[in-house]
């Protein structure tokens, strides 16, 4: 009998995740990001050609679930944006786990 790889808690987050991730315009940011480091909304918005408030949407969205860091540029008001690898690895390495398990 297979032990379960992964917890219910992890599996839900897990799924949350590819589902925000299953998006064009979110793709095309992290895209984006992995170009250019740090980047602030407008800056986005201007990459991808898409109205300032569509950017900060998803962006909200990838922030909540950790997908992307935040932090206040210099001058306070802006914000900066920058990928979390960390978590993006350990959404890979845990998509891997799950492969692994099921071709077992």
């Amino acid at each position: 009998m297979k032990h379960s790889i992964i917890k219910a808690k992890t599996y839900k987050e897990a799924k949350n995740v590819y589902r925000i991730l299953d998006n064009k315009i979110r793709l095309k940011i992290l895209n984006i990001l992995t170009e250019k480091d740090k980047l602030t909304v407008s800056d986005i918005a201007g990459e991808l050609k898409i109205f300032h408030s569509v950017a900060s949407m998803h962006l909200r969205i990838l922030a909540k679930y950790h997908i992307v860091n935040t932090e206040v540029g210099q001058d306070s008001r802006k914000r900066m944006y920058s990928i979390n690898k960390q978590k993006l690895i350990g959404y890979n390495n845990l998509a891997d786990k799950i492969l692994d398990y099921i071709s077992e």
